[in-house]
């Protein structure tokens, strides 16, 4: 009698040892079948559209589109024709990230000033215009940029 009482015993251990594993097998696989895109660097390609093909992602497919093409970089323009801008702001700026007159035309006077200060340039010009003149050749009104740059002398208002 307890010879058999020990065997039922057993069994129920084992069978909720068995449940206990299966509960757990099954939490852990819900956890890795997730519908998301694994990210992963190797799938990749058509690696990836295996994944997708056996994981029921086949719909998804069709609807990617392809990445957007990088857009060619911006060429700088001739910050010379600024009024006050030499060679040697130009190096300055170009190390800033100014290369154009658009970029040029959305910093302050006092930003500027602080990119002259930060390389060492003696205030031999004024930076005052600067934006004001990158706008206008930013636009392309060069029949204005001359008449204002007229009425400049390194930069400033005379």
């Amino acid at each position: 009698m307890i010879r058999s009482a020990l065997t039922v015993a057993y069994t129920i251990v084992l069978m909720v040892v068995l449940a206990v594993a299966w509960l757990i097998y099954t939490v852990f696989r819900r956890e890795e079948d997730t519908t998301e895109a694994p990210i992963l660097p190797e799938v990749q390609g058509h690696k990836w559209d295996a994944y997708k093909h056996h994981h029921g992602h086949a719909a998804h497919a069709e609807a990617e589109a392809e990445p957007e093409p990088t857009p060619a970089p911006v060429e700088p323009d001739d910050l010379k024709r600024i009024e006050g801008i030499g060679p040697k702001m130009e190096q300055v700026l170009h190390a800033a990230g100014i290369t154009t007159f658009a970029e040029l035309a959305a910093r302050t006077p006092e930003e500027l000033q602080a990119i002259l200060d930060a390389a060492g340039v003696r205030r031999i010009t004024s930076p005052e215009t600067w934006a004001e003149q990158a706008k206008l050749a930013a636009e392309g009104r060069w029949d204005e940029l001359e008449a204002l740059q007229a009425s400049l002398k390194g930069g400033r208002r005379v």
